[in-house]
C-alpha cells in the first residue's frame, strides 16, 4: 500500500467515524413577500414594493413533532418606491435588540414553516427615536418607515403570505468529498 493510498483510506476512516456530525448542516430559508396592496400615511411606497430576506436556523435536525424554533440570523429588507429601501442585516438575533419577534413552526419532517412571525424594528434613517420598522408573517406583511418630528409615517402592507424557499447549506461531508476527488482526479491522470 503506497503512502497516498494510507492517507486517502485514513480520511475516509475519518469521514466514516465523522458522519454524524458531518451531515448536519444550517438551514437557509429565503423569503419573498407579495407587493404591498394596502398604504397609509406618506406615500413613500408603492405597489412595486415589497418585503424580502434570508433566515439562517442552526441545524433543526429530524422534525418528529410540531416545533417551534428562531432564526439565528435575519436579513430583511424592502424597497421604498421601486428603488432601495430599509434593510436590517441582523446577525446574531438571540442578542440584537431590534429583533422583537422570531418565530417559525415547524411540522414534522418539513423544512418549510408552517407558520412564521417575524418583526424587526431599529432606526435606518437617522432618527434614533423613530424607528423603522420590518414584520413578516403567514398571514401578511408590513412595512413602517416614521418620519420623526414632523410625526408623519408612511406604511404598507399586504394581507397575503409571502413565500418560503429552503436551501440547506453544503455539509462538511459533501465538501470533503469534493476535496477527496481533487486529490483522486490528478493522481489517476499521472498514472
Amino acid at each position: 500500500m503506497t503512502t497516498n493510498t494510507r492517507i486517502i483510506a485514513a480520511a475516509i476512516f475519518f469521514l466514516l467515524v465523522q458522519m454524524p456530525s458531518a451531515v448536519r448542516a444550517d438551514l437557509v430559508l429565503n423569503f419573498e413577500g407579495q407587493f404591498f396592496t394596502d398604504f397609509v400615511g406618506q406615500p413613500t411606497f408603492s405597489p412595486a414594493d415589497r418585503i424580502s430576506g434570508t433566515f439562517v436556523f442552526d441545524d433543526i435536525g429530524t422534525i418528529t413533532i410540531p416545533t417551534v424554533v428562531t432564526a439565528r440570523s435575519i436579513r430583511l429588507g424592502t424597497s421604498v418606491n421601486g428603488g432601495d429601501g430599509l434593510l436590517f442585516n441582523i446577525t446574531d438575533a438571540a442578542t440584537d435588540a431590534r429583533v422583537t419577534l422570531n418565530q417559525f413552526e415547524f411540522s414534522p419532517g418539513s423544512l418549510i414553516p408552517t407558520t412564521f412571525i417575524v418583526t424587526v424594528a431599529g432606526e435606518v434613517f437617522g432618527d434614533a427615536s423613530f424607528p423603522e420598522q420590518l414584520s413578516i408573517a403567514d398571514i401578511g406583511d408590513l412595512a413602517t418607515i416614521d418620519f420623526g418630528s414632523t410625526g408623519s409615517e408612511a406604511n404598507a402592507l399586504n394581507l397575503a403570505p409571502g413565500s418560503l424557499t429552503a436551501i440547506p447549506e453544503p455539509t462538511c461531508l459533501s465538501t470533503m468529498a469534493m476535496a477527496l476527488i481533487g486529490v483522486l482526479l490528478p493522481r489517476r491522470r499521472q498514472q
